[in-house]
């Protein structure tokens, strides 16, 4: 087997494009029963967050993960290929689990060192746990990875600060409107991002706060915890006015707040400025929004500056992070290769000494009578070509371990001595 990811993240495509490839749970039971169905797919997990959509794969090989799972992709969300092609990346072998690593532990994220991806991922990994897409390969990679980024997070300060996409908006917030304290903000969203958000900006001087969430219930237990105030969706348009800052993270597939909304909203202000900033994808608030005079409409990729700014006080601890990443990455490749190396050594062997004794057998009774000393020397003849013969191969698979595309190589070998995959 070999592994790959595919994908777009917030370097490689713009947030239009991410809104359009972003997965929704519910259509997780669909994507994973016609990732199953695709040629040469064993395993997938599908990782679709704010900043990135990837599908990490193992595959048969001699599988192209680039026709399988952007024709997949594509199809799924109804998008033009060649947008797609303009802006993904694969990573393949070992450049894929090093990959997997970096995402768990926040060095592939807008802000650098972020820990909320992790639980993300996590949570990634047993949706696909429930559908069936998780197999020993990526089981073994997944439980690695949160290893790993453990490890990045406990011997390095990568995490330290401001490290996540909510605390991220909320300084945003600050850098427009200046100190915070006596603000009046409307968080739309109960998920754990819009749970992050309202307690940075109560931690910055925020005086009340306003929760809103498709299900009360979870609005209401967020507004409990926080000392907020608890709103339906149905009160949204009425209560937009009230609010001089309001961040929106919800699941929503469609705006929950539109240029009518605002325009109202800015009449019963008297105009005053309202600030708002959009961190869901697909994104929650209509970008028309943004032609309304007084009204600063931001969405996720333009919290860059402040990501920036965080990034320069963190990057000494990069090549720490990456070195603890290539070498698990390589322990990792030749963990998984050893584990099904020897199987197919053992598989090889036995293979040939059976057949070594069937033709054995065979000669003798064609022979007759034949000394033992004789059939001692043809048997030891025969011997020594079958493990002439096998030299090449099985020296090729002891330095598969060893290498990124040893799963492949060891795969090749039991195609063509057409051994068993159990």
């Amino acid at each position: 087997m070999q592994l790959a990811v595919i994908g777009i993240n917030h370097r490689t495509a713009p947030v239009s494009l991410r809104e359009q490839m972003a997965f929704a749970p519910a259509q997780m039971p669909d994507a994973y029963a016609q990732l199953i169905e695709l040629n040469g797919v064993n395993e997938s997990v599908i990782i679709s967050t704010c900043n990135r959509v990837e599908i990490c794969t193992s595959l048969s090989p001699f599988v192209s993960p680039i026709d399988e799972l952007t024709d997949f992709l594509c199809d799924f969300h109804k998008t033009d290929a060649r947008w797609f092609q303009q802006h993904f990346y694969l990573h393949e072998g070992r450049a894929a689990v090093e990959h997997v690593f970096e995402v768990a532990s926040g060095l592939d994220s807008m802000v650098l060192g972020e820990t909320q991806i992790l639980s993300q991922v996590k949570d990634a990994y047993a949706v696909a746990q429930q559908h069936n897409g998780v197999g020993t390969l990526l089981h073994q990679l997944f439980q690695q990875a949160f290893r790993v980024a453990k490890r990045v997070r406990t011997e390095t300060t990568i995490s330290q600060g401001r490290v996540s996409v909510s605390s991220v908006a909320v300084s945003f917030a600050a850098k427009i409107i200046g100190d915070l304290g006596g603000t009046k903000v409307l968080i739309i969203g109960t998920g754990e991002t819009g749970e992050l958000t309202l307690v940075h900006l109560l931690e910055h001087g925020a005086k009340t706060a306003l929760v809103a969430n498709r299900t009360f219930e979870r609005a209401e237990e967020l507004a409990r915890k926080h000392g907020a105030e608890a709103i339906t969706f149905d009160q949204l348009p009425e209560r937009l006015a009230e609010a001089d800052i309001i961040i929106s993270s919800t699941g929503a597939p469609h705006y929950v707040v539109r240029p009518d909304d605002v325009r109202n909203a800015l009449a019963r202000r008297r105009n005053r400025a309202l600030i708002l900033i959009d961190i869901a994808v697909p994104r929650d608030i209509d970008p028309a929004v943004e032609d309304i005079d007084n009204v600063y409409l931001y969405n996720i990729d333009e919290l860059q500056s402040v990501v920036e700014e965080n990034r320069a006080a963190r990057e000494r601890d990069l090549d720490v992070c990456r070195d603890i990443i290539r070498g698990e990455a390589r322990q990792f490749m030749s963990t998984s290769s050893a584990s099904i190396a020897g199987p197919v050594l053992q598989q090889l062997q036995q293979a040939a000494e059976t057949i070594q004794a069937d033709e054995l057998k065979r000669l003798m009774a064609k022979l007759g009578n034949v000394s033992e000393k004789d059939r001692q020397e043809i048997q030891y003849a025969m011997h020594r070509v079958v493990n002439k013969m096998l030299h090449n191969p099985k020296a090729a698979i002891g330095r598969s371990t060893r290498e990124a595309h040893g799963p492949t190589v060891i795969e090749v070998v039991r195609r063509l001595f057409g051994l068993s995959t159990e």
